[in-house]
């Protein structure tokens, strides 16, 4: 299904990615600050975005936590929402590059996610490539 929804991105104007990803059970056993990566996607025409989700947070935290990151193979400033088992987060004016900026989510399970499959998304509100980083 990913291989799928990534030649939808190939347009020049998607701003939205999903990524569907199947067992909640089994993210749930991932050790934690175990990630898994998506694989890469272009949006609003740039090239080399993906999603890196840690279902199994190592942030300490009073709660258990997930944590989801974009990150993009080339320098861009990104206003994007990434969205996750119920929770969406606002990124603003965020620059991107192989380290990825997103945020804590909650942690998979039957009660906020569907068909035992997790569901991420990302939109980007504004993007541009930044230059002589």
């Amino acid at each position: 299904e990913i291989e799928v929804l990534r030649r939808a991105f190939e347009t020049q104007q998607q701003t939205l990615a999903c990524w569907n990803i199947k067992g909640v059970e089994s993210l749930r056993q991932l050790p934690k600050g175990k990630s898994i990566t998506s694989p890469r996607f272009a949006l609003a025409g740039i090239s080399g975005f993906c999603l890196v989700f840690k279902p199994n947070s190592d942030t300490p935290t009073q709660e258990p936590c997930s944590d989801v990151f974009l990150q993009c193979s080339q320098t861009v400033r990104a206003t994007y929402t990434l969205s996750v088992c119920g929770k969406t987060l606002r990124c603003s004016d965020v620059m991107l590059g192989q380290v990825g900026r997103g945020g804590e989510f909650p942690v998979p399970s039957a009660s906020n996610t569907k068909d035992d499959t997790v569901q991420v998304e990302v939109e980007l509100h504004q993007v541009s490539r930044v230059v002589n980083v």
